[in-house]
């Protein structure tokens, strides 16, 4: 038989270089951080890596790039 109890979290967003100092002050009772170095009483668990890519529509990379290399010259870049 499944007993019931009620937790409450309250979801904090941070950015995850400063994470690692929330844990530290007890603000918070797990985080993603980028930091491998585990907080004293706790342990860390690798989550994986992301790649990013840049990606921009093209009236969008005119306007914030107006310089920026044509498709075709990026084509050749690879």
């Amino acid at each position: 038989m499944q007993s019931a109890h009620r937790v409450t979290f309250e979801v904090v967003r941070e950015d995850q270089s400063r994470t690692t100092e929330r844990l530290r002050r007890g603000d918070v009772m797990a985080a993603v951080t980028s930091d491998p170095r585990p907080v004293p009483g706790c342990r860390v668990v690798r989550l994986g890596s992301m790649r990013y890519r840049a990606v921009a529509t093209p009236p969008g990379s005119r306007t914030t790039c107006p310089t920026a290399p044509s498709r075709p010259r990026w084509a050749g870049l690879r």
